[in-house]
């Protein structure tokens, strides 16, 4: 393999970039209790992988009309205050291995462009592939470019990226946790489960891929 694609939450990062965005948005008086009140709930259909794609769609309206400057400033402070500490270590070495090899490195998330913008930066990644926030004069929509990249609309986005760079997923391994990542997994010459949920971990035994499990983080 010389090209290995990463998913972020739970794989690279122990917590969600969403959850550190979170929490820079209530310290900050950004984001209010109510509008994340669905959240845990939505949380447990994500984990059992029975949530529909376009939750993503519908969570990024609460975004509308604010200034670009104003959510790409948050993503830092929530990064380095909230989301650094969370990072595996384990999953770092391992990609500083696979540079040292002179691997391709690519991130593929369902996470938005700006939320993970930090952690590319971080990590010295310049290739990812993630859910993208229109923004007009300057100004969020509340609406993505396209679909959100998540389930079959991750292996779509992957595909696309792949032959317009003249890629081939046969030459590519995928690590993620989220059996919502199923597609792309079964699409890649090697699949990686990195600490696997409970159904992935399953399909990862029926099919015989060697799971993977971090634990140490930088905090």
């Amino acid at each position: 393999m010389n090209i290995h694609i990463f998913d972020i939450d739970h794989t690279l990062i122990k917590r969600s970039t969403t959850h550190a965005f979170i929490r820079a948005g209530l310290n900050k008086g950004f984001i209010t209790l109510p509008q994340i009140a669905k959240i845990p709930w939505k949380w447990i259909l994500y984990k059992l992988a029975v949530i529909e794609p376009e939750f993503i769609e519908i969570e990024v309206r609460k975004y509308k009309n604010i200034p670009q400057k104003v959510l790409t400033d948050l993503s830092i402070e929530s990064f380095d205050n909230y989301g650094k500490k969370h990072l595996y270590a384990e999953g770092i070495a391992l990609i500083n291995e696979l540079k040292e090899k002179g691997e391709r490195i690519i991130v593929a998330t369902s996470s938005v462009d700006f939320f993970i913008e930090p952690i590319m930066k971080f990590l010295g990644i310049d290739e990812y592939i993630s859910t993208r926030l229109e923004f007009v004069d300057g100004v969020t929509t509340g609406r993505t470019i396209g679909n959100a990249v998540f389930g079959k609309n991750k292996l779509n986005a992957v595909v696309e990226y792949f032959r317009n760079k003249g890629l081939s997923l046969d030459n590519a391994a995928f690590y993620s946790d989220s059996y919502n990542d199923l597609p792309l997994l079964e699409a890649c010459g090697q699949a990686v489960p990195v600490n696997p949920d409970s159904r992935l971990r399953k399909e990862a035994k029926r099919q015989g891929w060697t799971c993977r499990n971090f634990h140490k983080t930088l905090g």
